[in-house]
């Protein structure tokens, strides 16, 4: 038996969605545009973000590698800060 049989009185969570949207249609409105938009597009930015990493892109947050003779504006930047 499911949580929300014995705690809503439905059978299913159909019948479940269906009687959230006729109390509160704004918060079902709600949820659902957060799921529909909201996930797709914080995987697509996760696997932007992911594809063109290499294995060794993880190391440069910790060790940086100059030259003494280096002037400040040629120093790298750390473009990956965990």
């Amino acid at each position: 038996m499911s949580w929300y049989i014995r705690r809503f009185g439905v059978n299913t969570f159909g019948e479940l969605i269906k009687k959230g949207w006729n109390e509160r249609p704004e918060i079902v409105l709600g949820t659902a545009t957060l799921l529909g938009l909201g996930l797709p597009a914080a995987a697509y930015k996760v696997w932007e973000r992911t594809k063109n990493q290499d294995y060794y892109a993880m190391f440069k947050a910790k060790y940086v590698v100059v030259r003494p003779d280096e002037v400040d504006e040629n120093k790298p930047k750390n473009y990956y800060t965990y």
